[in-house]
């Protein structure tokens, strides 16, 4: 039995060694180009070196990478490229491969795209090199931002064009452009949207919503930076877009103010504007008696203004618990307005988790972020026992048992 263990264990032991030698821990192929300069004049050879490694198969790798595909593009136009120029193949030296391409004589050719692939029919480029035969063509600037709405309302949309154009004055259409609306709630995060090259217009279109929920953090009125920047479509590998053959020739990003503006006068019926003149008039839930783990509760309110007209406006449940492993918090997850009642219908489900006691239900009206503060407080109890059984019919069954031993007690003892 001991030599029947131990042979388990060599052998164990020998296909662990095999597989872990075989693949090896930079089996994923990955390429490096480098060039002698990035910008040249017209019928100069640009010296391409290039720097691969890593397995065809992610298996075994059983097949390395051996050789390199080359391919420039004409990218005068466009960053994408056109048409393609010059392709090669050459095999790896020790990891590293070498090539030469002549640009045209023709100045209507000045900016070209260099990438290389594992082989002719592999699908992404493992690199992605940029070089130019006009100074300014590696440049790019973002200009002329323009707001087509400077003026807007929360849930109302920011639409906003803009350029971007090389060193020498021409648009040029494929760049990566987004725009980007800070966060009202103090966080670092970023509303983003991409913009969309118009052929026809040759201009960068994008938008952006404002959340309807910009109310408190900061004030609802106030001044804000739409960011808009943008990158070319391929970067290299591990760098920033300044090593690739492309920088910017000023910042990265250009911001312009937009104002978020609310009139009331203008937009009554706007949650906000509701918000700011609304009480809760009445309310009830399905079950304001003892409520068990897991079971729902259904809440109506009616909602009216300062002369007491019943108005549509969101009412959210939360409900602070003491879970069994710490406090945590439910929300309401079903909430519409019925018209014919005139009373917003709303659920909020109990956790599973949550331990027997006593709680309270707190109704939040639009615009309330104060969690402490709920505009009204609806107290429940939670407990796991049923003071009422469950099914019915078992009280009368035991009705019926009770009298049945009666009848007998008496028949038995006439």
């Amino acid at each position: 039995m001991k030599t029947l263990y131990l042979q388990l264990i060599i052998w164990s032991f020998l296909i662990y060694t095999s597989v872990a030698y075989a693949i090896p821990s930079g089996n994923v192929v990955q390429g490096q180009i480098t060039t002698d300069s990035t910008v040249y004049s017209p019928g100069q050879i640009v010296k391409i070196n290039v720097f691969g490694e890593g397995c065809l198969d992610y298996d075994n790798c059983m097949h390395q990478l051996k050789s390199i595909y080359l391919k420039v593009f004409d990218a005068t136009t466009n960053l994408k490229g056109t048409s393609v120029l010059y392709q090669q193949t050459n095999d790896l030296v020790n990891n590293t491969a070498q090539f030469n391409f002549t640009t045209p004589k023709l100045d209507t050719s000045y900016r070209f795209l260099i990438q290389i692939y594992a082989d002719s029919s592999y699908c992404c480029p493992l690199d992605s090199v940029y070089v130019v035969t006009k100074q300014g063509a590696e440049k790019i600037t973002i200009s002329d931002v323009n707001l087509l709405t400077r003026t807007v309302i929360p849930g109302q949309t920011i639409n906003y064009t803009v350029n971007i154009k090389d060193g020498l004055g021409n648009k040029i259409p494929d760049f990566a452009v987004k725009g980007d609306l800070p966060q009202t709630d103090g966080s670092r995060d970023y509303l983003s949207s991409q913009a969309i090259y118009d052929n026809t217009a040759t201009t960068y279109h994008g938008s952006i919503v404002v959340p309807k929920s910009w109310s408190q953090y900061p004030p609802l009125n106030g001044t804000y930076l739409l960011r808009v920047s943008a990158s070319p479509p391929y970067t290299k590998s591990g760098y920033t877009n300044s090593e690739n053959g492309i920088s910017h020739t000023e910042d990265k990003s250009k911001s312009v103010q937009i104002t978020v503006n609310l009139d009331c006068n203008q937009n009554p019926q706007n949650q906000f504007c509701l918000a700011k003149i609304a009480k809760i008039a009445q309310y009830h839930i399905s079950n304001p008696g003892i409520i068990k783990p897991g079971s729902e509760v259904d809440y109506e309110v009616q909602v009216v203004d300062k002369q007491g007209n019943p108005i549509n406006l969101e009412v959210d449940a939360r409900l602070f618990y003491q879970a069994s492993w710490g406090p945590s918090v439910s929300n309401s997850w079903s909430m519409a307005y019925d018209e014919s009642k005139k009373v917003v219908d709303g659920k909020i489900g109990m956790p599973q988790d949550i331990k027997p006691g006593n709680y309270t239900i707190g109704l939040y009206l639009f615009g309330n972020n104060d969690m402490q503060k709920p505009d009204i407080q609806i107290p429940i109890t939670v407990s796991d026992v049923s003071v009422v059984p469950e099914f019915p019919f078992l009280q009368i069954i035991l009705i019926m048992s009770i009298m049945l031993s009666v009848v007998f007690y008496r028949i038995k003892f006439k």
